[in-house]
């Protein structure tokens, strides 16, 4: 895997963007097919958690985001999917924030 390991510095609202991350030229939203060419150029697999999916109703995030309507998720630390995971993104969408995580692809036995 091409990415490297980086300190997470987010912004006043949660967000953060690994300085590898690429632009895709400026899209606001990214074809599944522009990720999928993405993926076997870096040679990743890309792991999005979804924050409702990984706190519960009485967590200070969900309550400032969900309920309070803030722009803000700072409070959410999400959880990385393996220990060699790599951060890419936390950011917040339509259904709300996620962070984009990049794991190395299973290598096929020889």
């Amino acid at each position: 895997m091409k990415f490297k390991t980086e300190p997470v510095q987010r912004d006043e609202y949660g967000d953060y963007q690994h300085s590898q991350l690429p632009d895709f030229d400026g899209a606001e939203s990214v074809s599944k097919a522009a990720i999928e060419q993405w993926q076997a150029e870096m040679d990743f697999e890309l792991v999005i958690n979804h924050m409702d999916d990984e706190i519960t109703e009485d967590h200070p995030a969900w309550i400032h985001y969900f309920e309070d309507g803030d722009a803000g998720f700072g409070e959410w630390v999400p959880e990385a999917p393996s220990e060699n995971a790599v951060l890419l993104s936390i950011h917040d969408t339509e259904d709300g924030p996620v962070a984009w995580w990049a794991i190395e692809r299973a290598k096929d036995a020889a």
